[in-house]
């Protein structure tokens, strides 16, 4: 057993033997401690002050396993702990000296209200431990994943790496906030491994794509749960509830209603989302404009963005200014406007009515106050007087994203300088700030402007996952809803593709990785490794296959044609996708060729450039 101490005075006890543990801060050559194997059933393993880190295994040894009980407080939880064992001789104590190695059969469970014991036992069961753990954990890839090809190998690598993430993030911790299944943002790191708000959106549309539903409602019940009397969801850990993001989930959600419909789960949901709609407008609009101020620059998420210190010179020295924010009313309008049709689904037409005039309230102070016609572009305004932080920010984009901008040419300014290299489009794009902005970079960790203040996350022009998921459901709903885009569906294929070259290491697509942001210059990523805060799946399935989610019984496909057909990405295949209780598989030839599936069965031949309607395809027959 090898365990860590995170106090002075550490030890471990097994049964009446008390090892105290080498100091903390000692990284190299610290003290292995095996754990005593004795016939006494009622010998306790007890660490205190110190985390039981790993036990080494064996497989050559059969003989019945022993299990060693005790307890371990983490995270302010107190849970009955279990280590089982196979292959020591009963009463030996193993110890090792230095570059000795000994072999043995363990597992190690916190048992939580189930009987102490059977998880260990089960998973000792087989003879080699750990091929059944591999076994079962490709199992879950086969049950839960849908699957997708294509001619590019890098883009079937990607695939199979981004529901990698999914399953690396997911966690049981089964106590405190935390009781059932929930997606953490990263693993790695003392602040990541929580459920946060601010990427629960992105969580929830990747997995709502994962074949049972629990799923993609893990996070949103616990934010549900959890949530604070005036609507705000707190990030969660088992033992308490701690910063808040600004978000969208309740629009999340309602988009993921529309694949896995549940009737009783949506008014479980509704009042959870009423009092986050109504929450926001009472305590970030106290003016009563419509306009959202989260107070200060880290809860939106996004910090360090030059419009905090437009009105400063650009000094980050100096204290953030109070913005009304262009992504906090965004969010807040999408919310009201999902949380009414929720409503309006459930017979609430009131309820509906009032939530529709929040939602257009949010919308039109956007429009009628952020939107800057001189320079055409959303803008976020001083609070005390409205005037404009005149720097562009990838924020400018989001009204898009969630549909509240009208189809006139006007607005096609902002959405022109998406693809322009001197203002966002980078050579990973999209830059979180443009080239115009003073305080420009696309470079991790860098403020070229007075103060210089550089902390781990920094929104001024490098690239980061988050806004590039945003930013392509942005370009794909424009495509879909405007007569006269400013850019056209290839556009969005080589920021999808250039997004895939993102994840690749080095430029090595035989090494996907993905982290927090990176350098829009290089393609250098930087910060937490296999982090879960954007989308790609969901990316793929609607935009490239086509799917377009719907509430009613209709199964539309509209493919948007991303590549030309002699591309290896215009020939592609989705198989087992989840959408109303059937399996889905989409085929694309050349960019041309449609072919539909339902539970495997060929429902429908069609012309991918027109696309397919179907009604009542879904119907069980």
């Amino acid at each position: 057993v090898l365990a860590l101490p995170w106090r002075e005075g550490a030890e471990l006890r097994l049964g009446a033997l008390r090892r105290r543990l080498a100091p903390v801060g000692t990284h190299v050559g610290g003290e292995l401690v095996s754990c005593a194997v004795a016939a006494d059933a009622r010998l306790v393993l007890h660490a205190e002050g110190a985390f039981i880190a790993a036990i080494t295994r064996e497989r050559a040894v059969p003989r019945d396993a022993l299990i060693r009980q005790g307890r371990i407080t983490a995270h302010g939880v107190s849970s009955p702990i279990g280590v089982t064992l196979r292959g020591a001789a009963e009463d030996e104590l193993i110890e090792l000296a230095a570059g000795e190695t000994r072999v043995v059969d363990a597992a190690l469970e916190f048992a939580g209200t189930r009987p102490l014991g059977a998880a260990t036992r089960a998973a000792l069961a087989p003879a080699d431990p750990l091929a059944a753990h591999r076994a079962s954990y490709a199992a879950w890839f086969a049950d839960h994943a849908p699957r997708f090809t294509c001619g590019d190998e890098l883009w079937n690598r990607l695939w199979v790496y981004r529901c990698f993430v999914m399953r690396h993030n997911l966690a049981v911790p089964g106590a405190g906030f935390l009781p059932g299944p929930v997606f953490f943002e990263g693993r790695h790191g003392s602040w990541y491994p929580q459920v946060i708000s601010f990427s629960a959106p992105h969580i929830v549309a990747e997995t709502r794509w994962l074949a049972d539903p629990r799923y993609w409602r893990a996070n949103v019940e616990a934010h549900a749960a959890a949530q604070q009397d005036d609507g705000v969801y707190p990030n969660l850990l088992v033992d308490r509830r701690a910063f808040r993001y600004a978000n969208w989930l309740p629009a999340a959600s309602r988009d993921a209603l529309a694949v896995h419909p549940d009737r009783a789960l949506a008014a479980r949901l509704l009042p959870v989302f009423v009092r986050d709609v109504r929450g926001n407008a009472a305590t970030f609009d106290p003016d009563g404009d419509g306009l959202l101020d989260p107070r200060d620059h880290y809860t939106t998420g996004m910090e360090f963005q030059p419009s905090f210190w437009f009105h400063a010179g650009y000094d980050d020295s100096r204290p953030a200014t109070d913005l009304e924010r262009v992504d906090f009313t965004t969010y807040q309008a999408a919310n009201a406007a999902a949380t009414a049709a929720l409503a309006r689904d459930l017979g609430e037409t009131a309820l509906a009515d009032e939530l529709d005039g929040l939602a257009r309230r949010a919308r039109d102070a956007l429009l009628a106050k952020c939107w800057h016609a001189e320079d055409g572009f959303f803008y976020s305004l001083r609070s005390r007087d409205d005037d404009p932080a005149r720097c562009k920010e990838v924020i400018g984009f989001y009204p898009f994203r969630f549909g509240l901008v009208p189809d006139e040419p006007r607005y096609d300014a902002a959405l022109r300088t998406l693809t322009d290299v001197d203002e966002f489009w980078t050579p990973f794009p999209v830059a979180s700030a443009a080239r115009s902005v003073p305080v420009f970079t696309p470079h991790v960790q860098q403020w070229p402007g007075p103060g210089g203040v550089v902390t781990p996350c920094m929104w001024n022009g490098p690239t980061w996952p988050h806004a590039n998921s945003l930013v392509a459901d942005a370009m794909e709903q424009v495509l879909r809803t405007r007569r006269a885009p400013p850019f056209g569906a290839a556009d969005l294929g080589r920021l999808l593709d250039r997004f895939a070259r993102f994840h690749a290491e080095d430029g090595d697509p035989g090494k996907l990785l993905i982290r927090e942001y990176g350098d829009g210059e290089s393609g250098v990523n930087w910060g937490c490794a296999d982090y879960f805060h954007s989308t790609w799946c969901d990316l793929l399935i609607r935009q490239l296959g086509g799917l377009v989610p719907r509430h009613d019984a209709v199964l539309e496909l509209r493919p948007l044609p991303l590549f030309p057909p002699d591309d290896p990405r215009a020939s592609f295949r989705f198989d087992d996708v989840p959408y109303h209780g059937r399996r889905l598989g989409i085929e694309v030839v050349r960019g041309r060729e449609l072919i539909v599936r339902i539970d495997g069965v060929v429902a429908a031949r069609g012309d991918a450039r027109l696309g397919l309607a179907l009604d009542g395809a879904l119907e069980r027959r």
